[in-house]
């Protein structure tokens, strides 16, 4: 289940993530956008480091099951969310390059639908 963008908490509020979903993470973008006080950017830093712990279990629940394709999809996207919060988190604020590495992690999540490839080779 995705959340819908009215039930998002105010700009100068944390707003939860409870998924990884495609709309969760332009809700998450969209938030960094409007972002423009050091306090709104450490709320953001706060969202990514949320939605970085909901996909580190996902990553691990993969890797239980024995799933690697999908343990891989899952630490890419982990990956980009860690670089996310980073930029969001530097002394000086990258929002520009934050929503690119989330822009980057909804592609691979879009990916995570597709199925797996046959190997020609085998």
């Amino acid at each position: 289940m995705t959340q819908q963008p009215s039930l998002v908490a105010a700009i100068d509020e944390t707003f939860e993530p409870h998924d990884f979903s495609v709309a969760t993470l332009a809700t998450i973008s969209e938030r960094i956008a409007r972002s423009r006080s050091l306090e709104e950017f450490v709320y953001r830093e706060s969202e990514l480091d949320d939605l970085w712990r909901i996909l580190d279990y996902a990553v691990k629940d993969a890797h239980w099951i024995g799933d690697a394709r999908h343990a891989g999809r899952l630490e890419i996207i982990r990956a980009h969310v860690q670089s996310a919060h980073d930029h969001v988190a530097a002394d000086v604020p990258a929002p520009a390059e934050a929503m690119a590495a989330l822009r980057h992690a909804s592609t691979e999540v879009r990916r995570l639908a597709e199925p797996a490839k046959a190997n020609p080779s085998i």
